[in-house]
């Protein structure tokens, strides 16, 4: 695995430095073959006392003022600013990127910020009961995640291998 490929999976899978890439938007390029593997949702997580706790879901505009917690830079990678944010020409008031989610959660608890993320990526800790989760718009935020080969190598054995196990393992 190769951590700085997250931020250029497709750009590392076309210079042939990783086999497989996980993304969420599939690749215009006739070399590449992508397989739809799950769809998750992205919610916001706010402390209760926040001033959008009564809201019945989160809309772009509710993003100018408020302090968006992110994991890493750049902006254009995070699902949040891709898919909601920027389409609806919505820039929160701050942005900061916090790459632990122990740290970010714990600035959530403080009422210091937002964060948004699917409840899956969270199964690890113990949410507080402080922080509520709240849909993005009415019909919520959905995205669905691709794995993506090169054409030349979707009929090796180990990428195959590899696909099989994850959708064993990855899909409901």
């Amino acid at each position: 695995m190769i951590l700085e490929a997250t931020h250029q999976p497709i750009s590392k899978l076309l210079s042939n430095e990783i086999d497989i890439a996980i993304v969420t938007t599939q690749p215009d390029n006739e070399t590449l073959t992508s397989i739809s593997v799950y769809e998750d949702e992205i919610f916001v997580l706010l402390h209760k006392e926040h001033h959008l706790h009564n809201a019945p879901h989160i809309e772009a505009s509710d993003f100018i003022n408020a302090h968006l917690i992110i994991h890493s830079l750049p902006l254009e990678t995070v699902s949040i600013y891709k898919q909601f944010l920027k389409p609806n020409n919505s820039v929160p008031q701050k942005i900061t990127p916090i790459p632990l989610t122990e740290v970010a959660l714990e600035m959530v608890l403080a009422n210091m910020g937002i964060i948004c993320l699917p409840k899956w990526s969270l199964k690890p800790f113990k949410i507080p009961r402080d922080i509520i989760y709240k849909s993005i718009s009415k019909n919520g935020l959905k995205r669905i995640h691709y794995l993506v080969v090169r054409k030349a190598d979707k009929n090796k054995k180990y990428i195959n291998d590899f696909i099989a196990n994850f959708l064993e393992n990855f899909q409901d």
